[in-house]
């Protein structure tokens, strides 16, 4: 399968923008369809100072923005007006994948819907994302990340057992949901290969996030409700964060590899108890977690984070610091491997950004700087719909594109 030449039309908000992202990283043709105002994702901070003929300014400069959508190319055009739902319709028929995140039926009040789509192209695929599905009592549901990640049975996790549940860093439920929706997109293709038709791909976030970790089977199955403990770890003790006299490590003492006697032979004024035979028992030492962190912690502030963490590593012991973003950038493995590459952005000026996270034959896909509003309007809608300048003019005038 030729990758280049699967067009996508990317139509999704926040919630599916990184959907298009994966795609377009993996080498397909995303169209992002922003309306003729801009995607409101280009109005979301933190933001990067940007050039414009000259001048500084922080217009189109959403480093939110930067990200979601490197690697497409970019046309302005109103879906919801009946001139624009027209092109639509023509874009698709010259498309391989529509990707979406309107409200459940909200394609179809447009009258750009998948059942209306595919009569005029059978072999087309809608990938649609929301917070609960197409179907199904909660299909109406308004959603957002947060409260996908709350019907999910993910949120209830997170945090400390002593406190209220805590969210977890950024947009987990539109990220997963966006993994899950480029894989939808990809078995849609391959299938497409063997039947020569399309399908509807449904993804809903509150599933997308039920299937992380086993949460929800192990309730299913064994009535096993996971309860909030912070950092540890559900069956390995110790296996926390612990605190450094400058930072936090990640100590996983793990049940094999004889690690719980090396850790006790490198603690070499360990408390006596934890010499009994019963400590071995990866379950015993479970159960008096509590006994451990304790001791554990006044270990480990005895030492620098990157002493401690040597000492740990040098011997085979699994420990790693808790590194801050800015100490990500600068990790040598990190740039040994060219994981943050350089983009060049004529109009934004040259910034750094994450590339795919994994290697091809050794390389990495290279990281093409995301689209103007507009900026491939000429090239779509000219060469690939056959529309004369003087055409595009008018619908540019009528706050169409």
């Amino acid at each position: 399968m030729n990758m280049q030449s699967i067009r996508v039309l990317d139509l999704a908000d926040l919630a599916g923008q990184f959907a298009g992202k994966l795609l377009a990283d993996l080498g397909l043709e995303v169209v992002k369809i922003e309306p003729p105002s801009g995607d409101p994702v280009r109005n979301i901070p933190p933001f990067r100072t940007a050039i414009r003929n000259g001048a500084v300014s922080s217009a189109d400069g959403s480093l939110t923005f930067v990200y979601l959508n490197s690697n497409k190319k970019s046309i302005t055009l109103d879906v919801r007006s009946a001139k624009g739902a027209k092109l639509f319709r023509a874009l698709a028929r010259r498309s391989d994948i529509v990707l979406e995140s309107f409200p459940a039926g909200q394609m179809d009040r447009w009258g750009i819907g998948y059942s209306v789509l595919a009569q005029e192209n059978l072999g087309l695929i809608m990938v649609s994302i929301t917070g609960f599905g197409q179907d199904g009592p909660h299909a109406g549901y308004s959603s957002s990340d947060l409260v996908a990640l709350a019907m999910s049975g993910l949120l209830s996790v997170f945090g400390e057992a002593s406190r209220p549940p805590c969210k977890p860093p950024e947009t987990q439920a539109y990220y997963t949901a966006s993994a899950y929706a480029a894989l939808g997109a990809l078995m849609a293709l391959r299938n497409r290969k063997v039947t020569g038709r399309g399908q509807h791909v449904d993804v809903s976030m509150q599933e997308a996030l039920a299937v992380i970790d086993q949460i929800i089977s192990s309730a299913a199955n064994e009535k096993y409700v996971m309860r909030r403990d912070g950092a540890q770890h559900k069956q390995v003790s110790p296996a926390n964060v612990f605190p450094c006299r400058d930072g936090y490590v990640y100590l996983f003492v793990s049940a094999g590899g004889g690690h719980w006697k090396k850790f006790l032979s490198l603690w070499s004024d360990h408390p006596p108890e934890f010499d009994g035979a019963e400590w071995d028992s990866p379950g015993f030492r479970r159960q008096n977690t509590p006994a451990i962190n304790s001791a554990v912690r006044q270990f480990t502030l005895r030492f620098a984070r990157d002493e401690f963490v040597e000492h740990m590593q040098s011997n085979g012991i699994p420990c790693l610091p808790v590194n801050a973003p800015r100490e990500v950038l600068e990790d040598a493995q990190i740039e040994a491997r060219g994981f943050v590459q350089p983009v060049a952005d004529l109009s934004r000026g040259p910034y750094r950004q994450t590339g795919v996270p994994f290697l091809l034959d050794g390389q990495r896909m290279p990281t093409r700087p995301a689209p103007g509003i507009g900026e491939h309007n000429a090239e779509i809608y000219e060469t690939l719909l056959g529309m004369a300048p003087r055409d595009i003019a008018v619908l540019r005038n009528e706050g169409v594109i």
